[in-house]
């Protein structure tokens, strides 16, 4: 799975981020597409799919998780992105390493 990731460029990353936004409701996650008015729940245990101009990118379930947890400041695809940036570095998805990455500033 790790040659399959792609990092998002910025101008996807903020595409996406205009794009989408994102509500915990008890199990499931709420997706509300900004510029089209049908909100769409996704079970926060199972990965799904965001599409915008031709990219696809997978919101992982544990991604979910470390989300609701830790960085609700931070837009989910953002977080994503980090995650698969530490996945290609074959870091420890742990918030640690996260807050590194944001330190950094590497997104």
């Amino acid at each position: 799975m790790k040659n399959n990731i792609r990092l998002l460029t910025k101008e996807e990353l903020n595409n996406f981020k205009e794009k989408y936004s994102f509500e915990i409701q008890g199990f499931f996650i709420v997706v509300k597409c900004n510029d089209f008015n049908r909100p769409t729940l996704h079970d926060i245990h199972h990965n799904f799919f965001l599409n915008h101009k031709g990219r696809k990118i997978i919101i992982n379930s544990d991604t979910i998780k470390i989300w609701d947890r830790y960085y609700k400041d931070i837009h989910l695809v953002e977080l994503q992105n980090l995650v698969n940036q530490l996945t290609i570095m074959y870091q420890d998805i742990t918030p640690e390493n996260i807050e590194k990455l944001l330190k950094k500033g590497s997104n």
